[in-house]
């Protein structure tokens, strides 16, 4: 019972030791006559399906375009990666949700300046706006929302050196 889990820590292992080995993420695309085509993904800018062809723009600004008769397979080989991926910080937070009468948003900025505060209601059609001052970090507003209709709403703040959108719910 004691090394029942020593082929799991060892397949772990091995994956972990093997992913390097890998020198970069590629695309393979297989013809039909045989003839294979390698692309590495950090030279592709897009990849699309359109008007029946593959299109691959490369970030030289070289464009592949190949017939969707033409090729039988796509293959996407990339490394594995282990590893923890810090959290990005939440820069806006709105509450209650929902909201009856305020709304409070606490927000990161960048630097000191203005603001601009929108909620955009489910149409897209932006229901009201505020410019606010804010400090450079972290800020705390307090935003009127009581004329507002029961519904689903979006708060969208634009710092100016970054604009994050959030969703809450008005109720009665």
């Amino acid at each position: 019972m004691k090394h029942k889990h020593i082929p799991i820590i060892f397949m772990l292992l091995f994956c972990i030791a093997f992913s390097g080995l890998q020198a970069q993420n590629s695309l393979l695309i297989e013809f039909k006559t045989g003839k294979d085509s390698v692309f590495q993904i950090k030279t592709l800018r897009s990849l699309s399906f359109l008007s029946g062809n593959l299109m691959l723009k490369k970030t030289d600004g070289s464009i592949n375009s190949y017939l969707y008769t033409s090729f039988s397979k796509l293959f996407f080989d990339s490394k594995v990666i282990v590893g923890v991926i810090e959290n990005e910080v939440n820069k806006l937070s709105i509450f209650p949700s929902p909201a009856t009468n305020q709304l409070n948003i606490q927000y990161w900025s960048a630097g000191m300046g203005q603001s601009e505060i929108q909620i955009i209601d489910l149409n897209g059609r932006t229901v009201l706006r505020k410019m606010i001052v804010n400090d450079a970090g972290f800020n705390k507003k307090t935003l009127e929302v009581s004329t507002l209709q029961q519904g689903f709403y979006f708060c969208r703040i634009n710092t100016g050196s970054s604009i994050e959108i959030s969703k809450f719910i008005k109720s009665e």
